[in-house]
């Protein structure tokens, strides 16, 4: 079996969870685009399986900006905090910036 050195697997984790960190932001960040709009109880009772009336729709759209909301703040704070440092030696509100622009221009984070 070949085994890498231990700071190998160290690496490639820190680097899995700043990834994750990132593909999470962008999704949260997609997702408060999206749901901010109220015209979207209307693709949230389309995209149902089971027949939606307007108030449940719209309590469903709320529930994904509330969490869309915290989903963002926990990345942020993971960017600008200690954590982060020690993971790597990027600049969290740099990536933050990017990730933004790249959703309001409509480019995937994965696209790039």
């Amino acid at each position: 079996m070949n085994k890498r050195p231990r700071a190998d697997w160290v690496t490639g984790l820190a680097a899995a969870i700043v990834e994750q960190a990132v593909v999470d932001y962008e999704e949260a960040l997609q997702k408060l685009k999206v749901y901010s709009d109220p015209a979207s109880v209307e693709t949230i009772m389309k995209r149902s399986r089971k027949k939606k009336d307007r108030e449940h729709a719209e309590n469903s759209r709320r529930a994904y900006l509330y969490h869309a909301r915290n989903r963002i703040a926990e990345c942020e704070m993971f960017f600008r905090g200690d954590w982060f440092a020690m993971l790597c030696d990027l600049d969290g509100e740099l990536i933050m910036q990017s990730v933004r622009e790249r959703v309001e221009s409509g480019t995937k984070v994965q696209d790039v």
